[in-house]
């Protein structure tokens, strides 16, 4: 899906989204979700750091500002690994940032007469006089229902490529504690005998 810029106004229609789209939508923010911790597992590897010691250096960091660390540690690590790297985040899945950029924060313009749904960034790209012009971006509708298709697909590619498969199937990522205040509570409906509190 490389990038295009049209040069000519587009005449924008409204779009009634329909439960195909909605669901398409989901996969793609699920998956870019699911491909941000395969990152973070990768970098943890690649500094050979604990899961949780490097959830907390990168913080809430963007996804594309994680890919070029990545890419800077793999360089240092080994050309072998710097090369899967390069292989792993090639252009197609900077599109599919784009694109979930645009789903997940954009606002829905509408669609084209050619079926080409618009979102419009949320960034400010410049201003004139008194006016804010900002960006829109539009995909085929068939696109987006063609990239959701493919995101289990993109997850497994990742999760073999950058090889943490075994650490996104361990034991620790599935034990969940109950949070402190939820058991505090719980404690004391049960010794007051009264399930109201």
């Amino acid at each position: 899906m490389p990038r295009s810029y049209n040069a000519e106004p587009a005449t924008l229609q409204s779009y009634e989204m329909t439960d195909d789209l909605y669901l398409a939508i989901g996969k793609i923010v699920r998956a870019v979700a699911e491909i941000d911790d395969i990152l973070t597992l990768a970098i943890s590897q690649l500094i050979t750091v604990s899961e949780s010691k490097t959830a907390v250096l990168l913080g809430r960091m963007q996804i594309s500002r994680k890919i070029a660390v990545a890419r800077m540690l793999a360089k240092m690590h080994d050309p072998d690994v710097s090369e899967i790297f390069t292989k792993v985040f090639e252009q197609p899945f900077s599109d599919i940032i784009d694109l979930r950029n645009a789903l997940a924060h954009g606002t829905l313009l509408g669609v084209t007469e050619g079926g080409d749904l618009y979102f419009e960034s949320p960034e400010i790209e410049r201003t004139e006089g008194e006016a804010v012009v900002a960006r829109a971006r539009g995909w085929p509708i068939s696109s987006i229902l063609g990239w959701a298709s493919q995101m289990d697909a993109y997850i497994q590619f990742f999760e073999t490529g950058l090889q943490v498969q075994e650490l996104r199937q361990g034991p620790s990522r599935r034990e969940m504690q109950g949070h402190p205040k939820g058991r505090k509570k719980s404690n004391t409906q049960k010794h007051s005998g009264n399930p109201e509190g």
